[in-house]
């Protein structure tokens, strides 16, 4: 008896730390997630073979600070205004950082290129 209420627990506490995002700031200001999309087929494989779909990455906004899972590359953002398709920022974030400082004098609605290992993901922020 005690062997299944010790299980139940775990994996109760097991599930409330997945239900936690990792992603939340602690300094208070509001969170906003940024919706990533892909041109390709998530179920294509170089080999022909059915796999499972591509996992999206997912980003959080909360000023001028982009908080994401780590990643096993290096990635590139690209942050393009929506009102004259001008390329306004572009970095690198190194493989195994989990945030970015975008520069303070942006503001506005872009669209963001994320380029991660040998992929590319669109979405938009507004900073």
């Amino acid at each position: 008896m005690t062997k299944h209420l010790t299980k139940l627990f775990f994996l109760f506490v097991l599930s409330l730390l997945m239900s936690i995002p990792n992603n939340v700031f602690a300094d208070g200001n509001d969170v906003v997630k940024v919706y990533l999309y892909s041109n390709d087929d998530p179920y294509s494989n170089v080999h022909g073979k059915p796999r499972m779909p591509k996992r999206l990455p997912v980003l959080y906004l909360t000023g001028h600070t982009l908080k994401f899972s780590v990643s096993s590359c290096d990635c590139h953002i690209t942050l393009i205004s929506v009102n004259d398709d001008k390329i306004e920022y572009e970095g690198i974030v190194l493989s195994g950082e989990t945030s970015h400082v975008l520069p303070s004098n942006l503001s506005g609605t872009f669209r963001i290129v994320w380029g991660e290992c040998n992929d590319e993901y669109y979405g938009e922020i507004e900073i």
